[in-house]
C-alpha cells in the first residue's frame, strides 16, 4: 500500500478493502472508429449499438463489432436523420442518449424532435414516444437516466418547491433548494412525475455582495474544493442506489418505493499533508484562474478558496461523482484519491452494500458501458474514438 494510504474495515462485517487488480483483457476491438462513443447499449445477443455525437451517427455494431448497420445518420440514406443534437459539446449530457427499454429494445433521446426514438431488436427505429414532459428533454438526456422495468422512467429532476418525502409530486418551476437534487420518476403512460428520492450536496456560503458609491457591485465567495456530493445510478434489478458522501454508503429505492440502506463501504484513508493540502488548493486556483482570464466566470464576483489549513487531515472516500452501474447488479464507485500509475480505480460493490473488488482500468481510457460480464472502454486515438470490449475479469 502506498505511503499516506490507510487500510481500514468498516461496517458490522469488518469488510476489508481489496487489492486493486487491472481490468481483464481486451476480447474485441471495433473496426470502425467514431467522432466520440457518447454510449453504448449491449443486446443479449452481444450486439451493440453506439452513439456517436460527434459524426452524428447511431450505429448497431455485430457481436466482434466488426460490421455496423447504421440505424440513424445525417446522409439522407437511412429512414431516419440522427437528431441527437443539442448537447453534443457536453460528455456528461450526452453519455445518456441510449436507454434500455424493455427487453432488447431501446430509446434514444431525439433532441431536434423533442421524443424518444424507440429502436427494436433488429436495429430499427419502429415508433417514436413522447418524453413524460416536453421541458424535461435535456434531464432525460442525462447519463443517469434509465427505466427500471416497472413502467417509470427515472431522471434526474430540476430541485422542488419543498424537501418532501418519496411520492410527492415534483413541482420543477422551484428552484429554491441548490443544495439538493430530485430523483424523479415518470409513469410512461401518464405526463404525471412524483418524486422517488434527494440527492444532497455540500454548498458553499452564499456570496457576500457590496455595492460601491458609484453603484457598482462586487462579490466574494469562499470556495472549498473538497465538498461532498451525493450521486445515484439504477442497477439492473431496477432499484436506485443512492451513494451517500457524508458517511460512504448506499441508500437503495426499489421500483415499489420501498428504501433501505446497507452499512458503510470500506474504504481507504488516505492522509492529507501540509504540502498536499496547499497543492491542492493552488491547483485549484490556477484553473479558476484561467477560467476568468477566459471572460467565463461570474462579473464582479471573486472566488477565494478557503486556507489550505481549512481542509480536512484526510480525503473524503471518494469524490463521489461519476458512479456508474453495470450489467451485473454492482455498482462502480470512482475512487480518483487513490495513487494511480494508469486509470481511474474503481471500487465495485454488490446489492447488499458490500465491496466486494476493485478495478483499474487502463490508462487513457473511460467506460462507455457494461454488459454481462464485460465493460466497454473508449480512448482517443488522434481525433478519433476507438471503442473495445473487455472482460471484467
Amino acid at each position: 500500500m502506498a505511503a499516506g494510504v490507510v487500510t481500514v474495515a468498516a461496517g458490522a462485517a469488518a469488510q476489508r478493502v481489496p487489492a486493486t487488480r487491472p481490468l481483464g483483457p481486451v476480447i474485441a476491438t471495433a473496426r470502425d472508429s467514431f467522432g466520440r462513443v457518447g454510449s453504448v447499449r449491449e443486446l443479449s445477443d452481444g450486439r451493440v449499438i453506439v452513439d456517436d455525437p460527434v459524426d452524428h451517427r447511431l450505429l448497431l455494431l455485430d457481436s466482434a463489432l466488426s460490421h455496423a448497420v447504421v440505424i440513424a445518420d445525417t446522409t439522407g440514406s437511412t429512414s431516419r436523420a440522427y437528431g441527437g443534437g443539442g448537447f453534443t459539446s457536453s460528455p456528461v449530457l450526452r453519455a445518456g442518449g441510449l436507454i434500455a427499454y424493455i427487453g432488447d429494445t431501446t430509446l434514444f433521446v431525439d433532441h431536434t424532435a423533442v421524443a424518444l426514438l424507440v429502436i427494436d431488436p433488429a436495429g430499427t427505429i419502429a415508433r417514436v414516444m413522447a418524453p413524460p414532459r416536453p421541458q424535461d428533454i435535456g434531464f432525460v438526456a442525462g447519463s443517469k437516466t434509465a427505466f427500471d422495468g416497472h413502467g417509470h422512467l427515472v431522471y434526474p429532476g430540476q430541485p422542488p418547491a419543498r424537501l418532501a418525502g418519496p411520492g410527492i409530486p415534483v413541482e420543477p418551476q422551484d428552484s429554491a433548494i441548490r443544495d439538493s437534487q430530485a430523483i424523479v420518476r415518470a409513469t410512461m403512460s401518464s405526463t404525471r412525475l412524483d418524486t422517488a428520492a434527494f440527492t444532497r450536496n455540500q454548498r458553499n456560503p452564499s456570496a457576500v455582495w457590496t455595492t460601491a458609491s458609484d453603484g457598482t457591485r462586487a462579490g466574494i465567495q469562499v470556495a472549498d474544493p473538497l465538498l461532498l456530493f451525493d450521486d445515484w445510478a439504477m442497477t439492473s434489478d431496477g432499484s436506485i442506489a443512492i451513494l451517500r458522501a457524508q458517511n460512504y454508503h448506499i441508500d437503495w429505492v426499489t421500483p415499489d418505493g420501498r428504501v433501505t440502506a446497507t452499512p458503510p463501504i470500506a474504504h481507504s484513508w488516505i492522509r492529507l499533508s501540509d504540502s498536499a493540502k496547499t497543492a491542492i488548493v493552488d491547483s485549484v486556483q490556477h484553473v479558476r484562474d484561467s477560467v476568468r482570464l477566459a471572460g467565463r466566470s461570474l462579473a464582479g464576483l471573486v472566488t477565494q478558496l478557503v486556507a489550505p489549513s481549512a481542509l480536512p487531515d484526510y480525503f473524503p472516500p471518494t469524490p463521489a461523482v461519476g458512479l456508474l452501474a453495470d450489467g451485473d447488479n454492482r455498482l462502480w464507485i470512482p475512487q480518483a484519491w487513490l495513487p494511480a500509475g494508469g486509470g481511474t480505480t474503481y471500487d465495485i460493490v454488490d446489492r447488499a452494500g458490500q465491496l466486494v473488488d476493485r478495478v483499474q482500468i487502463p490508462g487513457a481510457t473511460n467506460i462507455v458501458g457494461f454488459g454481462h460480464g464485460v465493460v466497454y472502454l473508449a480512448s482517443r486515438v488522434s481525433t478519433r474514438s476507438v471503442l473495445v470490449r473487455a472482460r471484467v475479469r
